[in-house]
Protein backbone atom coordinates (compact mmCIF):
# COMPACT_ATOMS: atom_id res chain seq x y z
CA UNK A 1 0.00 0.00 0.00
CA UNK A 2 1.24 3.31 -1.12
CA UNK A 3 2.01 5.67 1.91
CA UNK A 4 -0.17 8.41 2.26
CA UNK A 5 -0.10 12.02 4.50
CA UNK A 6 -2.87 11.36 6.68
CA UNK A 7 -2.71 14.69 7.77
CA UNK A 8 -3.11 16.55 4.67
CA UNK A 9 -6.02 14.26 3.94
CA UNK A 10 -7.60 14.92 7.05
CA UNK A 11 -6.92 19.16 6.98
CA UNK A 12 -8.83 18.80 3.59
CA UNK A 13 -11.37 16.79 4.74
CA UNK A 14 -12.13 19.28 7.36
CA UNK A 15 -11.84 22.04 5.00
CA UNK A 16 -14.45 20.51 2.85
CA UNK A 17 -16.65 19.87 6.13
CA UNK A 18 -16.05 23.56 7.27
CA UNK A 19 -17.60 25.01 3.70
CA UNK A 20 -20.19 22.51 3.26
CA UNK A 21 -22.78 25.43 3.45
CA UNK A 22 -21.30 26.56 -0.15
CA UNK A 23 -22.34 23.18 -1.77
CA UNK A 24 -25.95 23.96 0.00
CA UNK A 25 -26.02 27.24 -1.27
CA UNK A 26 -25.06 26.71 -4.49
CA UNK A 27 -28.04 23.52 -4.98
CA UNK A 28 -30.37 25.96 -3.55
CA UNK A 29 -29.42 28.87 -6.00
CA UNK A 30 -30.01 26.04 -9.28
CA UNK A 31 -33.24 24.93 -7.82
CA UNK A 32 -34.85 28.13 -7.23
CA UNK A 33 -33.21 31.41 -7.97
CA UNK A 34 -31.70 30.34 -12.26
CA UNK A 35 -30.57 33.56 -12.92
CA UNK A 36 -28.56 34.42 -9.77
CA UNK A 37 -27.96 30.65 -10.01
CA UNK A 38 -26.35 31.41 -13.44
CA UNK A 39 -23.91 34.24 -12.41
CA UNK A 40 -22.51 32.04 -9.58
CA UNK A 41 -21.83 29.47 -11.79
CA UNK A 42 -20.14 31.94 -14.35
CA UNK A 43 -17.89 33.23 -11.29
CA UNK A 44 -17.19 29.50 -10.54
CA UNK A 45 -15.90 28.63 -14.10
CA UNK A 46 -13.46 31.78 -13.80
CA UNK A 47 -12.03 31.28 -10.84
CA UNK A 48 -11.72 27.62 -11.73
CA UNK A 49 -8.15 26.68 -12.03
CA UNK A 50 -7.97 23.39 -13.62
CA UNK A 51 -9.66 21.25 -16.33
CA UNK A 52 -11.03 19.20 -13.46
CA UNK A 53 -12.88 22.15 -12.00
CA UNK A 54 -14.31 22.81 -15.20
CA UNK A 55 -15.59 19.16 -15.55
CA UNK A 56 -16.87 19.18 -11.87
CA UNK A 57 -18.50 22.49 -12.23
CA UNK A 58 -20.27 21.20 -15.37
CA UNK A 59 -21.36 17.83 -14.30
CA UNK A 60 -22.47 19.71 -11.23
CA UNK A 61 -24.13 22.79 -10.23
CA UNK A 62 -24.23 23.64 -14.30
CA UNK A 63 -26.04 20.45 -14.65
CA UNK A 64 -28.75 20.78 -11.96
CA UNK A 65 -29.43 24.34 -13.27
CA UNK A 66 -30.18 23.04 -16.48
CA UNK A 67 -32.06 20.17 -15.42
CA UNK A 68 -34.73 22.03 -13.95
CA UNK A 69 -34.03 25.76 -15.66
CA UNK A 70 -32.71 24.96 -19.34
CA UNK A 71 -35.36 26.92 -20.72
CA UNK A 72 -34.81 30.04 -18.23
CA UNK A 73 -31.39 30.51 -19.01
CA UNK A 74 -30.84 29.01 -22.02
CA UNK A 75 -30.55 32.52 -24.07
CA UNK A 76 -28.08 33.89 -21.59
CA UNK A 77 -25.70 31.25 -22.20
CA UNK A 78 -25.84 31.00 -25.54
CA UNK A 79 -24.95 34.85 -25.50
CA UNK A 80 -21.90 34.15 -22.68
CA UNK A 81 -20.49 30.75 -24.45
CA UNK A 82 -19.20 32.05 -27.77
CA UNK A 83 -16.27 34.59 -25.38
CA UNK A 84 -15.78 32.15 -22.66
CA UNK A 85 -13.24 29.19 -23.48
CA UNK A 86 -13.67 27.85 -20.06
CA UNK A 87 -17.23 28.23 -19.90
CA UNK A 88 -17.83 25.88 -23.37
CA UNK A 89 -15.52 23.48 -21.37
CA UNK A 90 -17.89 23.16 -18.59
CA UNK A 91 -20.97 22.57 -20.84
CA UNK A 92 -19.22 19.46 -22.54
CA UNK A 93 -19.15 18.09 -18.93
CA UNK A 94 -22.98 18.32 -18.66
CA UNK A 95 -25.11 15.48 -18.93
CA UNK A 96 -28.98 16.05 -20.51
CA UNK A 97 -31.80 13.50 -20.11
CA UNK A 98 -33.14 14.53 -23.46
CA UNK A 99 -31.80 16.66 -26.60
CA UNK A 100 -34.62 16.41 -28.98
CA UNK A 101 -36.71 19.70 -27.68
CA UNK A 102 -35.57 23.12 -28.79
CA UNK A 103 -33.91 23.74 -25.69
CA UNK A 104 -32.02 20.23 -25.85
CA UNK A 105 -30.98 20.83 -29.31
CA UNK A 106 -29.38 23.82 -28.54
CA UNK A 107 -27.84 22.64 -25.50
CA UNK A 108 -26.31 19.71 -27.39
CA UNK A 109 -24.99 22.58 -29.99
CA UNK A 110 -23.27 24.14 -27.14
CA UNK A 111 -21.59 20.68 -26.39
CA UNK A 112 -24.00 19.26 -23.87
CA UNK A 113 -24.37 15.44 -24.17
CA UNK A 114 -27.27 13.56 -24.22
CA UNK A 115 -27.28 10.62 -21.38
CA UNK A 116 -27.73 7.10 -23.39
CA UNK A 117 -30.62 5.38 -22.72
CA UNK A 118 -30.12 1.59 -22.01
CA UNK A 119 -32.33 -0.82 -23.54
CA UNK A 120 -33.86 -3.53 -21.63
CA UNK A 121 -31.29 -5.55 -23.91
CA UNK A 122 -28.63 -3.51 -22.33
CA UNK A 123 -29.09 -4.34 -18.85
Amino acid sequence: MPSRDHKRIAQSWLTVQRHWWAYDAVRELCESSPHEALTLILVLVELAETPRLLEDIGAGPLEDLLDKHAAIVIDEIESQVSNNAALRIALSHVWLREGTSEVGRRLVALGCRVVPIKSADDA
